[in-house]
């Protein structure tokens, strides 16, 4: 990837002109979590992202039940899961 394209994928994350030649030990934590996720997204990696709005309605996070409910919809995508 060029840097015209590195910058245009980076900009979809928030970084946009020179924030691209910040050194990563410059980045707040959120740069660097949305550095993570970019890193992610350009890996090809299947990637399912929750919002505790999406688990549980009024932000009443139900941790419990997740794990299971994630694992029973997930299963029929198993294999492809399982190469992240």
């Amino acid at each position: 990837m060029g840097e015209t394209e590195a910058r245009r994928f980076l900009h979809y994350f928030l970084f946009s002109g020179d924030d691209v030649f910040v050194p990563v030990g410059s980045l707040s934590f959120g740069e660097r979590a949305r550095l993570s996720l970019a890193e992610l997204v350009a890996s090809g990696c299947n990637l399912l992202l929750l919002d505790e709005r999406m688990v549980a309605p009024g932000h009443d996070l139900v941790v419990v039940p997740t794990p299971r409910a994630v694992r029973s919809h997930a299963a029929p995508w198993r294999r492809k899961l399982a190469g992240c």
